[in-house]
């Protein structure tokens, strides 16, 4: 695949709760993923990896933050999947993370 191809892209998503951190789960398996969501779920991550227990069982490591401050590249690629009610404040809080090339 060349380097526009959506496996190539360094992936972030916004809002790991259940939606973010499923879709995270899943795309971790071949990506460069980090979650960006809330201390209690983020700190439990770090601990103990993401567990996704139902239809769909999960038990992955992956990249976790509950800042945007604490990430040091730019993302090629955001999920957005906070509530509708924090929308904007997320994508305030992504200017300092993204740039013109990033997809949202």
């Amino acid at each position: 695949m060349g380097s526009n191809s959506f496996v190539d892209k360094i992936k972030s998503l916004m809002g790991a709760g259940a939606i973010g951190s499923f879709f995270g789960a899943l795309l971790n398996k071949n990506n460069n993923v980090i979650l960006i969501g809330k201390k209690p779920h983020i700190s439990a991550i770090k601990k103990s990896g993401l567990v996704i227990d139902g239809k769909t069982n999960l038990k992955v490591k992956i990249s976790a933050e509950c800042s945007i401050e604490n990430i040091t590249y730019k993302p090629d690629l955001v999920f957005l999947t906070v509530k509708s009610y924090d929308t904007e404040l997320a994508i305030i809080q992504l200017f300092g993370l993204i740039n013109e090339k990033t997809i949202i």
